[in-house]
C-alpha cells in the first residue's frame, strides 16, 4: 500500500513540474487550492490590497487527502491594509505547501490603486517576490531505478515571481481576473533539468442576492486556465443568515464537493463580542477515485480586520462583505 501510494505522489510529482531532460513548462500551482478560495483573494490577485477601510489578516490550514502518507498540507497567511488618505493599498502573503518529499515557499508583496466612482470601485494590482522548491531526498526509499536516479540528480531552486490582477466591484456583485507566474521563471533543479513555472490565468465573479431581511445567496464561481491543463472550474453557493452565519456547497470539477460553514464572530448579538474575527470550516470529498484510500480534506481559516478611522470615500467598506 505504502508503495502504491508514494508511486501516486511521485506521478504527482512528475505532473507537477514536468521533469525530463529538456526545458518543460510546471503546470501546476500550488498558490490556490482553497475550498474558502472568496475569502483567501491575495493569494492570486493583488488588486484586493487595501480593498476596504480595514488592516486585514487572514491564515489557512488545509489538510488534503488525509489518510494519505505525504498527502499535500498547505498553510497560507496574508496581510493587506488601504495607504490613508490614498488610492492605494499595500499587502504580503505568505504560503507554504507540501507533498510527499517536495517543499515549497511562497512570499510575495503586492500593491493595488483602487479607482472609485459613485457605485462602484475598479482596482489593478501588481505582485512581486519569490518561489522556493525544496525535496527532501532524505526520506527517499525507493526500488524503481529509474525514479531514484531522477530524485538523486535534483535540487532544490529559488526564483522571482510576479503577478497581475483586477477587480470590479458594486455593492450586489463584482468580477476579477489575474494572472500569475506572469514572468514564467525558470526552475533549475540541475544542470540538466530545467522547468518553467506555467501562467494561470482566473476569472471570478460573485453575486449577492438579499432574499429577505434574514437570508441572502451569494453564489461565486471561480475559473482557472492553464494552457496545457483542463480548463478547471469551482463553483459554490452559500446561504447567509443575519450576516452572521452561512453554511454552503462547492464543487470543483473533476476533483471534489466540498462543505463549509463559518460564521462573523462580531455579528452574533449574544455574544457581544467587537473585535471583527470570520471562522471557516470547510470539508471536501474527493470525487476522482481516491475516496477508497482517503479520508476527504479539511480546511479552516481564520479572518482578523482591523478598522481604519481613514476617509470612507478612499475606501468604502460598504463592499467588505461580499468577499
Amino acid at each position: 500500500m505504502r508503495k502504491r501510494i508514494f508511486k501516486i505522489l511521485f506521478t504527482l510529482f512528475i505532473i507537477q513540474f514536468g521533469i525530463n531532460d529538456k526545458l518543460a513548462f510546471a503546470q501546476q500551482d500550488p498558490d490556490l487550492h482553497f475550498s474558502h478560495f472568496m475569502f483567501n483573494n491575495l493569494v492570486i490577485n493583488p488588486s484586493y490590497a487595501g480593498k476596504s477601510n480595514d488592516i486585514s489578516l487572514a491564515t489557512f490550514y488545509r489538510n488534503q487527502w488525509v489518510g494519505f502518507k505525504g498527502a499535500p498540507t498547505t498553510q497560507s497567511f496574508s496581510a493587506h491594509s488601504p495607504i490613508p488618505g490614498k488610492n492605494f493599498g499595500g499587502g504580503l502573503h505568505i504560503i507554504n505547501d507540501a507533498i510527499g518529499l517536495e517543499k515549497h515557499l511562497t512570499g510575495m508583496l503586492s500593491g493595488a490603486y483602487h479607482i472609485h466612482t459613485r457605485k462602484s470601485v475598479l482596482s489593478l494590482g501588481l505582485s512581486g517576490g519569490f518561489k522556493q522548491f525544496t525535496i527532501d531526498k532524505a526520506q527517499l526509499i525507493l526500488q524503481d531505478t529509474v525514479s531514484d536516479r531522477i530524485y538523486a540528480q535534483l535540487a532544490g531552486t529559488t526564483v522571482f515571481n510576479s503577478s497581475f490582477g483586477m477587480h470590479y466591484r458594486t455593492k450586489e456583485w463584482y468580477a476579477a481576473f489575474s494572472i500569475t507566474n506572469l514572468n514564467q521563471a525558470k526552475l533549475k533543479y540541475n544542470a540538466n533539468t530545467v522547468s518553467k513555472l506555467s501562467r494561470h490565468y482566473y476569472v471570478k465573479a460573485g453575486y449577492n442576492y438579499q432574499i429577505n431581511k434574514l437570508y441572502a445567496f451569494r453564489p461565486t464561481v471561480l475559473v482557472k486556465y492553464q494552457p496545457s491543463s483542463p480548463i478547471q472550474i469551482y463553483f459554490n453557493g452559500m446561504i447567509d443568515y443575519k450576516g452572521a452565519y452561512w453554511a454552503g456547497l462547492g464543487y470543483r470539477t473533476g476533483d471534489a464537493a466540498s462543505f463549509m460553514v463559518g460564521a462573523h464572530i462580531e455579528k452574533i448579538k449574544q455574544l457581544k463580542f467587537k473585535e471583527h474575527i470570520t471562522i471557516g470550516y470547510a470539508f471536501d470529498w474527493t470525487m476522482n477515485g481516491l475516496p477508497s484510500y482517503s479520508a476527504g480534506s479539511h480546511e479552516i481559516m481564520l479572518l482578523y480586520d482591523y478598522h481604519l478611522n481613514v476617509n470612507s470615500k478612499v475606501h468604502n467598506p460598504k463592499y467588505k462583505r461580499l468577499e
